[in-house]
C-alpha cells in the first residue's frame, strides 16, 4: 500500500477524532461561560487542536461564536492551523522521498 495513502488516512482520523472532541468541549466550554460554571483550559483546547482537533475547534468556534474574538487564543490556534498545513504540504511536496524511503527499507 502507498505509504502516502497511509500517512493521509491516519491524519483523516485523526482529524474526525480529535475534532469531534474538540468540537464537543468547545461546545461545553460555551455553555460553562454563559453559566458561569467551571470552564475547560485553553491549554487543554489547544493541546486537542495541536493533536488534529483544529478544524472541530474552528467549526465549534463558527457554530457557537466562541473563543472567536479572543486575540490571545486565535493566534495561538491559527499557529497551530498553519502547523498543519505545514506538515500536509511537508507530505505533498516530500512524497518522493517518503515513498523511496519506505520501499528502500
Amino acid at each position: 500500500m502507498d505509504p502516502i495513502l497511509i500517512i493521509l488516512v491516519c491524519y483523516a482520523v485523526l482529524l474526525l477524532f480529535f475534532g469531534l472532541w474538540t468540537f464537543s468541549l468547545m461546545a461545553r466550554d460555551k455553555r460553562a461561560a454563559e453559566s458561569s460554571m467551571w470552564r475547560i483550559s485553553e491549554c487543554k483546547l489547544h493541546t486537542l487542536e495541536l493533536f488534529g482537533g483544529w478544524f472541530g475547534s474552528l467549526m465549534a468556534q463558527v457554530c457557537y461564536r466562541h473563543k472567536n474574538k479572543k486575540c490571545s487564543y486565535q493566534i495561538i490556534f491559527w499557529i497551530i492551523v498553519a502547523a498543519h498545513v505545514a506538515g500536509i504540504g511537508a507530505v505533498f511536496f516530500g512524497r518522493e522521498k517518503i515513498r523511496d524511503l519506505f520501499t528502500n527499507s
